[in-house]
């Protein structure tokens, strides 16, 4: 019997277990190399449309897990088949991954740190969209914020991201409080996926703080107010 850990967006970390289902977590190599192996393989982006829209793996469909009809459009899938699931870091495709198995799908893999792996892979995504008009920054900018021993604390998020919310009052104190002295900016990886693969970033929340252009101090997951003014 086979037990994985899934994490379900804002229901916490809880165990599944199953029997007789081939399940697995894999690295963006081995998801490629089992993606290309597969014949006609069911490719699915848990991703939002917009995510999906500014860039996605060749041949991915798009069923949202946050939709109200995720349920229902998954059931079309055929179960006797190979699933692949997707997002941006691994966390909402591992919560589907436990859907599928919980629902009769027999073999089902799911890409480890999403597409912020595969990208730092050199692996390419296709764009169905004109380039998106959020606001971008590249790595030149974010380290010349910091230039003249400023102090930059850089908080890389999502806006699906459960624990990037529950940081960010705190956050928002810490700019407060330091004004002045810290410069607290907020970068969304969904909006910046260049600045995520240059920096490597492959799971989120992730914390830096930069002095003189230099990181000093960098965090990734969930942490406390305390942890961070104590390296600031």
């Amino acid at each position: 019997m086979n037990r994985i850990k899934i994490l379900l967006i804002g229901m916490g970390i809880f165990l599944i277990s199953c029997s007789g289902n081939s399940q697995q977590n894999m690295d963006a190599k081995q998801f490629s190399d089992k993606l290309a192996a597969t014949t006609s393989p069911q490719l699915v982006d848990v991703r939002t449309p917009g995510e999906f829209a500014s860039g996605h793996i060749k041949g991915a469909v798009n069923l949202p897990i946050n939709r109200s009809d995720f349920q229902t459009e998954v059931a079309k899938l055929d179960k006797s088949k190979p699933v692949f699931l997707y997002c941006l870091s691994g966390a909402r495709s591992a919560s589907a991954m436990g859907y599928l198995i919980q629902n009769g799908f027999k073999e089902v893999y799911n890409l480890q740190r999403g597409t912020l792996s595969w990208q730092s892979e050199g692996l390419a995504l296709e764009s169905s969209s004109s380039p998106s008009s959020n606001p971008t920054m590249t790595l030149a900018q974010l380290k010349g914020l910091s230039a003249n021993n400023k102090t930059i604390l850089v908080d890389f998020y999502a806006e699906w991201c459960g624990p990037c919310k529950k940081m960010e009052p705190f956050l928002a104190e810490i700019a407060k409080e330091k004004a002045g002295q810290v410069k607290v900016v907020r970068i969304d990886v969904d909006a910046n996926p260049s600045l995520a693969q240059e920096l490597k970033i492959e799971a989120i929340p992730y914390l830096q703080v930069y002095k003189n252009e230099n990181v000093t101090w960098s965090n990734i997951g969930l942490v406390s107010k305390e942890d961070v003014v104590k390296n600031l």
